[in-house]
């Protein structure tokens, strides 16, 4: 993990359940994403989508993750509460 500090800025783990992970690649790496209950496949298609448009936009990584939560809730009202998104280590609520 060492060797990705200051190359990769963004990890998002697109797996089920990925919570605990995140929260320990987040002791690494700037920015993480992950999920606190299996997401199903048009939820998360749908995250990224807003995730990859804002950063395709120049938006910054937490605005880009606010998107692809947003993204989400068009799908399910409860979507914010599945995304979790650390920030240099600290999780960060929206």
């Amino acid at each position: 993990m060492e060797g990705l500090k200051g190359i990769t800025k963004l990890v998002v783990l697109n797996s089920c359940l990925s919570e605990n992970q995140a929260t320990l690649i987040a002791e690494h790496i700037e920015y993480v994403v992950g999920s606190t209950i299996k997401i199903e496949d048009k939820l998360a298609k749908s995250f990224s989508l807003g995730l990859y448009n804002g950063l395709g936009e120049g938006n910054s990584i937490e605005k880009s993750v606010r998107r692809g939560i947003a993204n989400a809730m068009i799908l399910n009202d409860s979507a914010e509460a599945y995304f979790k998104f650390w920030k240099r280590g600290d999780l960060i609520e929206f």
